[in-house]
Protein backbone atom coordinates (compact mmCIF):
# COMPACT_ATOMS: atom_id res chain seq x y z
CA UNK A 1 0.00 0.00 0.00
CA UNK A 2 1.17 3.30 -1.12
CA UNK A 3 2.18 6.03 1.79
CA UNK A 4 -0.11 8.48 0.33
CA UNK A 5 -3.10 5.83 0.43
CA UNK A 6 -3.09 5.18 4.17
CA UNK A 7 -2.76 8.87 4.90
CA UNK A 8 -6.13 9.29 2.55
CA UNK A 9 -7.66 6.27 4.22
CA UNK A 10 -6.84 7.33 7.53
CA UNK A 11 -8.20 10.79 6.94
CA UNK A 12 -11.24 9.29 5.39
CA UNK A 13 -11.83 7.30 8.90
CA UNK A 14 -10.95 9.94 11.38
CA UNK A 15 -13.67 11.88 9.20
CA UNK A 16 -16.42 9.69 9.61
CA UNK A 17 -15.77 9.16 13.45
CA UNK A 18 -16.18 12.96 14.02
CA UNK A 19 -19.21 13.30 11.66
CA UNK A 20 -21.07 10.59 13.82
CA UNK A 21 -20.13 12.19 16.84
CA UNK A 22 -21.35 15.20 16.02
CA UNK A 23 -24.59 14.29 14.73
CA UNK A 24 -25.04 12.31 18.17
CA UNK A 25 -24.01 15.37 20.52
CA UNK A 26 -27.11 17.57 21.55
CA UNK A 27 -27.05 20.92 22.04
CA UNK A 28 -29.20 20.85 24.54
CA UNK A 29 -30.08 18.22 27.33
CA UNK A 30 -33.46 16.53 26.57
CA UNK A 31 -36.72 15.78 28.55
CA UNK A 32 -36.12 11.27 29.31
CA UNK A 33 -39.34 9.35 29.74
CA UNK A 34 -40.15 8.92 33.83
CA UNK A 35 -37.76 11.82 35.23
CA UNK A 36 -38.26 15.07 36.89
CA UNK A 37 -37.36 18.30 35.45
CA UNK A 38 -38.12 21.77 35.83
CA UNK A 39 -40.30 24.71 34.35
CA UNK A 40 -37.78 27.19 32.80
CA UNK A 41 -40.11 29.84 31.37
CA UNK A 42 -39.94 32.78 33.49
CA UNK A 43 -43.35 33.46 33.14
CA UNK A 44 -44.15 29.96 33.81
CA UNK A 45 -44.96 27.13 31.46
CA UNK A 46 -48.24 26.16 29.78
CA UNK A 47 -49.83 22.63 30.48
CA UNK A 48 -51.88 22.07 27.20
CA UNK A 49 -54.81 19.06 26.70
CA UNK A 50 -52.50 18.08 23.43
CA UNK A 51 -49.17 18.33 21.65
CA UNK A 52 -49.99 21.53 19.55
CA UNK A 53 -50.38 24.87 20.81
CA UNK A 54 -53.44 25.21 19.31
CA UNK A 55 -54.89 23.09 21.98
CA UNK A 56 -56.83 23.80 25.38
CA UNK A 57 -54.75 25.35 28.11
CA UNK A 58 -55.25 23.47 31.34
CA UNK A 59 -53.36 25.71 33.30
CA UNK A 60 -49.54 27.11 33.94
CA UNK A 61 -46.71 25.83 35.50
CA UNK A 62 -44.99 28.30 37.79
CA UNK A 63 -41.52 29.09 37.14
CA UNK A 64 -38.73 26.48 38.62
CA UNK A 65 -41.74 24.21 39.45
CA UNK A 66 -40.88 20.15 39.62
CA UNK A 67 -43.02 18.33 37.02
CA UNK A 68 -42.64 14.10 36.20
CA UNK A 69 -42.11 13.94 32.01
CA UNK A 70 -44.09 10.51 31.23
CA UNK A 71 -43.66 10.69 27.16
CA UNK A 72 -42.27 12.65 24.56
CA UNK A 73 -42.98 13.33 20.58
CA UNK A 74 -40.90 12.84 17.83
CA UNK A 75 -40.83 15.64 16.07
CA UNK A 76 -38.26 18.49 17.75
CA UNK A 77 -39.43 22.20 17.04
CA UNK A 78 -38.53 25.56 17.62
CA UNK A 79 -40.94 27.98 19.79
CA UNK A 80 -39.46 31.34 20.90
CA UNK A 81 -36.25 30.54 19.97
CA UNK A 82 -35.90 27.60 21.75
CA UNK A 83 -35.66 23.97 20.38
CA UNK A 84 -37.78 20.59 21.88
CA UNK A 85 -39.85 18.00 21.68
CA UNK A 86 -43.80 18.26 23.19
CA UNK A 87 -43.44 16.32 26.23
CA UNK A 88 -46.42 14.46 27.95
CA UNK A 89 -45.77 15.53 31.65
CA UNK A 90 -48.02 15.00 34.98
CA UNK A 91 -47.95 17.97 37.59
CA UNK A 92 -49.96 17.80 40.86
CA UNK A 93 -52.14 15.70 39.43
CA UNK A 94 -52.66 17.29 36.09
CA UNK A 95 -51.59 15.31 32.76
CA UNK A 96 -51.24 17.39 29.84
CA UNK A 97 -48.84 18.68 27.30
CA UNK A 98 -45.89 21.32 27.55
CA UNK A 99 -43.44 22.18 25.12
CA UNK A 100 -40.08 20.67 26.55
CA UNK A 101 -37.54 23.22 25.25
CA UNK A 102 -38.51 25.13 28.32
CA UNK A 103 -37.74 22.14 30.67
CA UNK A 104 -34.54 21.79 33.00
CA UNK A 105 -32.65 19.23 34.37
CA UNK A 106 -31.51 21.21 37.24
CA UNK A 107 -33.13 23.46 38.74
CA UNK A 108 -33.57 26.93 37.49
CA UNK A 109 -32.02 30.07 39.62
CA UNK A 110 -34.46 31.98 41.44
CA UNK A 111 -36.11 35.35 40.32
CA UNK A 112 -35.08 38.69 42.26
CA UNK A 113 -38.42 40.51 42.33
CA UNK A 114 -37.54 43.86 40.76
CA UNK A 115 -38.35 46.82 43.43
CA UNK A 116 -41.00 49.09 41.26
CA UNK A 117 -39.05 52.06 43.38
CA UNK A 118 -36.25 51.72 41.79
CA UNK A 119 -36.93 52.89 38.46
CA UNK A 120 -38.21 56.66 39.33
CA UNK A 121 -37.61 59.90 38.23
CA UNK A 122 -38.42 62.83 40.11
CA UNK A 123 -41.01 65.34 39.10
CA UNK A 124 -41.08 69.05 38.89
CA UNK A 125 -43.46 71.11 37.89
CA UNK A 126 -44.76 69.46 34.15
CA UNK A 127 -42.37 66.67 33.75
CA UNK A 128 -44.91 63.98 32.03
CA UNK A 129 -44.88 66.45 28.89
CA UNK A 130 -41.57 66.54 28.65
CA UNK A 131 -40.45 62.72 29.97
CA UNK A 132 -43.33 60.49 28.40
CA UNK A 133 -42.96 59.98 24.89
CA UNK A 134 -45.78 57.82 22.45
CA UNK A 135 -47.05 54.75 23.87
CA UNK A 136 -45.76 55.89 27.18
CA UNK A 137 -47.08 57.46 30.67
CA UNK A 138 -46.12 58.90 33.65
CA UNK A 139 -47.18 56.87 36.71
CA UNK A 140 -47.27 58.47 40.09
CA UNK A 141 -46.60 55.91 42.69
CA UNK A 142 -47.06 55.50 46.86
CA UNK A 143 -43.27 54.71 46.94
CA UNK A 144 -42.39 58.73 47.39
CA UNK A 145 -44.46 61.82 46.74
CA UNK A 146 -43.27 63.62 44.12
CA UNK A 147 -41.64 61.19 42.19
CA UNK A 148 -42.55 58.74 39.41
CA UNK A 149 -42.37 56.07 37.05
CA UNK A 150 -41.62 56.29 33.38
CA UNK A 151 -43.61 52.84 31.53
CA UNK A 152 -45.10 51.70 28.38
CA UNK A 153 -48.35 50.97 30.85
CA UNK A 154 -48.98 51.97 34.67
CA UNK A 155 -49.04 47.98 35.53
CA UNK A 156 -46.60 47.23 38.53
CA UNK A 157 -43.07 45.97 36.89
CA UNK A 158 -43.25 42.29 36.26
CA UNK A 159 -41.02 39.73 38.27
CA UNK A 160 -40.56 37.67 35.02
CA UNK A 161 -38.36 40.07 32.85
Amino acid sequence: MKKGNSAKTLTSVLMAALIVTIAACETEPEAKEGITMYAAAKSGLIIRSEATTDSAKLGLIPYGSSLTVLEQTGDTLTILGRQGRWSKVEFQGITGWVFGGFLSANAPPKLVQEDPCDRFVRCYGKCEELLAGPGYEMCMDECSPGWARLEESCAPPSVYH
